[in-house]
């Protein structure tokens, strides 16, 4: 029977997927689907902050929307 841990590790690779390969370097369209997926979420979880009126969240991640706006624009 798999540990708490386990099952919550197992969770969250099933959402966010497979780490990639640190030896490889990734070309540009991966860091920018990466990005993206990674927008997706945020956007998500603003969305869920909202709802739940937490404003200091909300805030926060306002900001992390923001920065990897910023960084998919740099691309």
């Amino acid at each position: 029977m798999p540990t708490k841990n386990e099952v919550k590790r197992h969770d969250r690779t099933r959402m966010i997927g497979q780490k990639r390969d640190m030896a490889a370097m990734p070309t540009k369209a991966e860091i920018k689907e990466e990005l993206k997926a990674e927008l997706a979420r945020a956007e998500e979880k603003l969305e869920f902050y909202t709802v739940q009126q937490d404003e200091k969240r909300k805030n926060k991640m306002l900001e992390i929307i923001a920065n990897i706006k910023q960084t998919i624009a740099r691309q």
